[in-house]
Formats: C-alpha cells, sequence, structure tokens
C-alpha cells in the first residue's frame, strides 16, 4: 500500500492499494518528460513498456555522459549512477550509507542539467522534438528564475565547461563518422 498524504496525527491519511498507486503515477508519466537513472527497473514495476524515448532523459544511456567515463573500459552495461557522480560531479553519493533515492534522484537531475542543452540537441537529432504538450508554459519571469538556477547547476560542476565541449565534439565527431 501506498501513504497518500499523511494526517494531521501523523498517521496515514489516504492509503492506496498498489494497482491504483501504478495506476496514479502512470497518469502523471503520461505527461511528462522523466529524467533519472536507469529507468528500465522503475518503468518495469510501474508495468510502463510505452514510454517514448523523446521523453526521457536516462543518465544510464546519455552518450555524453558515457563518453565522459574513463574506467569504462571492458565493462559491459551501463554505468552505476556513482561512477557518474564520482566522474562529472567530482562528488561520492551513498558511501558506506544505504541507498538513497532522493540523492539519486538529486544527483541524476544535476547531471542532466549540467549537459542539457547538447543532450537536448541530441535527442531533437536522433528522435524528434519534444511535442509541445510536453512543454511547460513559463512566465518571462519563470524562465529567468530557471535560467538562473540552470547556470547555478551548471556551476557546480567545477571546470567541466570545456570538458563538456571537447565531449560533446567527440561525440558529434563519432555520429558523423558512422554516416
Amino acid at each position: 500500500a501506498w501513504r497518500l498524504a499523511p494526517s494531521p496525527a501523523g498517521l496515514p491519511g489516504l492509503v492506496l492499494d498498489a494497482a491504483d498507486a501504478v495506476r496514479r503515477a502512470n497518469t502523471l508519466l503520461d505527461a511528462a518528460v522523466v529524467v533519472g537513472h536507469d529507468l528500465r527497473h522503475d518503468f518495469k514495476l510501474l508495468r510502463r513498456f510505452h514510454h517514448r524515448r523523446v521523453l526521457l532523459r536516462d543518465t544510464a544511456f546519455c552518450p555524453l555522459l558515457n563518453a565522459g567515463l574513463e574506467s569504462r573500459a571492458g565493462r559491459a552495461g551501463p554505468p552505476s549512477l556513482r561512477a557518474l557522480a564520482r566522474e562529472w560531479l567530482d562528488e561520492s553519493i551513498h558511501g558506506d550509507h544505504a541507498h538513497n533515492s532522493v540523492q539519486d534522484a538529486r544527483t541524476a537531475m544535476l547531471l542532466y542539467r549540467i549537459i542539457a542543452p547538447e543532450w537536448e540537441q541530441y535527442v531533437r537529432k536522433k528522435w524528434s522534438e519534444v511535442p509541445a504538450e510536453f512543454l511547460e508554459r513559463r512566465s518571462a519571469r519563470q524562465a529567468k528564475k530557471r535560467s538562473k538556477s540552470s547556470e547555478s547547476a551548471a556551476g557546480a560542476a567545477k571546470g567541466l565547461g570545456e570538458r563538456r565541449r571537447v565531449l560533446w565534439g567527440a561525440l558529434r565527431g563519432r555520429g558523423s563518422q558512422g554516416s
């Protein structure tokens, strides 16, 4: 069962059964661009096998982020979020602690925001534009606030500007060689 909202006494308010929770989650995801890490497992639990690629930002499968990993030689499968955070953000996540889904979500979003312009260009080139109905309408004030927020996220990743340009150039070069 899933708790929807706490009651004033600290006890669960409305408790949803698993099927209702999955239905509500899928309703929310139907109208969203989803950012996360290795979303295959999450989507499998939600029985969501139809999410459009143009609406996914999965850090496990982003070629630009993967190209930045020096320690991936000879390893199969997608890189761990821990490896991406260590390489791109110079951060150690989890450490000796248990898995923390909130920290994972924040880390995936920060990774996305660092390379968002390049990632969005990659998505447009590979699949298509994100349909307009999935884009939030923002006032000029909200857009300015978001711009400042994105700049601070990019600034949080020390010294990655030049590295990002080099990696994106290498990725574009690799793509054009295969065509």
